[in-house]
């Protein structure tokens, strides 16, 4: 009998966290504005994100001078309900990361816009991103890395 409580105990925890973590999927995808080429994506979000990443890194392995090691960078794209959309904000130690980031980015102008089910109309999104570089010591380039 207690072996039959302790697995309907165990069965019912992995039952909520994988919902919790599909509430989550959903949640995000129904928040995110879509970046060109992740519109069949099941995690909008996640495809969005590496496609900011590799535009960034594409100008970091470039410009940054080869005694760095680590970047960071936290970023917020805001997405017009027209789609339009831009950076609103920056922050990182690295003047130059900012200014590569900037200058990596600028020809991402328009996103799909979120459209809320429940308002009937598209709307302005803000999406923050935290991305962390490190470079890797066989291929001296830098690599995103989770944090």
């Amino acid at each position: 009998m207690k072996q039959k409580i302790i697995l309907s105990f165990l069965l019912l925890i992995f039952h909520l966290s994988f919902s919790q973590k599909k509430i989550q999927e959903i949640y995000t995808n129904e928040n995110t504005p879509i970046f060109s080429g992740c519109e069949n994506s099941n995690f909008k979000y996640i495809c969005y994100k590496e496609n900011i990443s590799k535009l960034i890194l594409s100008a970091v392995n470039k410009n940054i001078h080869k005694n760095v090691k680590r970047l960071e960078i936290s970023l917020t794209m805001i997405t017009e309900d027209n789609g339009k959309t831009q950076i609103g904000s920056l922050k990182s130690k690295s003047k130059q990361l900012i200014e590569l980031t900037i200058s990596s980015l600028k020809d991402v102008t328009d996103l799909k816009p979120v459209y809320s089910k429940k308002k009937k109309k598209y709307e302005e999104t803000w999406v923050e991103f935290k991305f962390i570089f490190v470079r890797n010591n066989k291929t001296r380039l830098f690599e995103y890395v989770e944090k």
